[in-house]
């Protein structure tokens, strides 16, 4: 039996405010117990990593967790050291985001040179906003937000799919 869509559409939208609260709230929670100059924009990143990881099916999630992992760790470490030999500037915003991109590609992870790029502009975009933030500290901080968003994201999934397929069976 084929779903109906108002039932998609619910089903989506509850799904999407369950992960986008619960990334949040993980963030938010990690960045004041780290004393994060930015709490709220470190709850703001976990939501957007959770929300994006979302998809119809579980195993598409896990394959959307995987890339955005990769791909958040690859902008990270390039933003990182960017900033580490020099300030941020629009100019250099660009610049890592295109290298970024250039080296999803070369490693064969091209899919997920979105959340990288994205990755990137957070980060270098937090740092103009906090220059005596340490470069490394700020991208493992975002780093580690994405992660747990994305875990946030596939644990809502998890149980989500688990408790529909516990339904059918009975």
């Amino acid at each position: 039996m084929k779903p109906r869509p108002w039932r998609t559409a619910l089903r989506n939208g509850l799904q999407f405010g369950l992960v986008s609260a619960v990334g949040y709230l993980i963030g938010l929670g990690v960045g004041k117990a780290l004393h994060s100059n930015s709490p709220a924009i470190g709850a703001l990143w976990c939501a957007i990593a959770a929300m994006s990881v979302l998809q119809d099916t579980f195993s598409a999630a896990r394959g959307a967790a995987r890339g955005q992992i990769v791909g958040t760790g690859i902008g990270a470490m390039i933003s990182a050291l960017y900033l580490q030999v020099l300030s941020y500037s629009g100019i250099g915003l660009a610049v890592c985001i295109g290298a970024t991109v250039l080296a999803c590609h070369l490693t064969r992870f091209a899919e997920d040179s979105r959340s990288a790029a994205i990755n990137v502009a957070v980060i270098m975009i937090i740092s103009s906003q906090h220059p005596d933030l340490n470069p490394f500290a700020n991208a493992a901080l975002r780093f580690l937000e994405a992660c747990m968003g994305t875990v946030a994201s596939i644990v809502v999934m998890y149980l989500w799919y688990r408790q529909r397929y516990l339904r059918q069976t009975d």
